[in-house]
């Protein structure tokens, strides 16, 4: 049996973490606590399937890799960009000759989820 060959990469976020968002229409931006803990994985596979795995448990900021993506996330009921502060569990699926992405799942609870667009306009 032949083994099939994958490219993973993990990262991790812990500690002091702020990161800008900016409304490039107005011009209004605020600084967000995204200090984490959490992680992710990034899995690259023979095929070019992208499988991206978040795992946040603490402070963190989530949003869409591109208008697929951002499809999904409105057909789930979830902003365009979002804070959180707690668990986080997210998959990605992403084909990386096409681009598209081919599923995404988010499981954060609602009222944990801080809508960063409201918050800039």
């Amino acid at each position: 049996m032949q083994r099939e060959k994958t490219n993973t990469k993990t990262g991790r976020t812990t500690g002091a973490l702020k990161i800008r968002v900016t409304n490039e229409m107005t011009g209004k931006s605020i600084l967000v606590n995204a200090s984490g803990p959490g992680s992710q994985t990034e899995t690259v596979d023979e095929a070019g399937l992208l499988t991206l795995v978040l795992d946040f448990t603490g402070r963190s900021i989530v949003y869409p890799f591109d208008p697929d993506e951002r499809a999904l996330f409105r057909a789930a009921g979830l902003p365009d960009i979002f804070a959180t502060r707690g668990p986080v569990v997210g998959t990605v699926l992403v084909n990386t000759v096409t681009g598209e992405v081919e599923s995404s799942t988010f499981d954060v609870a609602r009222n944990r989820i801080d809508d960063l667009c409201d918050r800039i306009t």
